[in-house]
């Protein structure tokens, strides 16, 4: 499998983020898309990727919403078990 170039994904990343960010979307619905079509990865390999990539995003995310005290995370707790066991 040919390897995109680094600033290829670096601009899917900043185009995914803004548009997540000003949305409120998530990466299924535009990162994917977006390596499929801008980068060339077939769609299970932009799947994986997406889900690799929304772990730091997630965090940092989290932690800012956390810190301005806008988390319910019993409610967090509960869509995290039962995400898993979806998953």
């Amino acid at each position: 499998i040919a390897r995109p170039s680094f600033w290829l994904l670096v601009l899917t990343g900043v185009i995914g983020g803004v548009l997540s960010g000003a949305f409120g979307v998530g990466g299924g619905i535009l990162m994917v898309p977006l390596l499929i079509n801008l980068v060339g990865m077939n769609q299970r390999q932009a799947s994986a990727t997406s889900l690799l990539a929304i772990v730091p995003t997630s965090i940092v995310g989290s932690i800012t919403y956390l810190a301005a005290g806008h988390v319910d995370l019993l409610a967090g707790l509960f869509l995290a078990i039962g995400g898993v066991i979806g998953s």
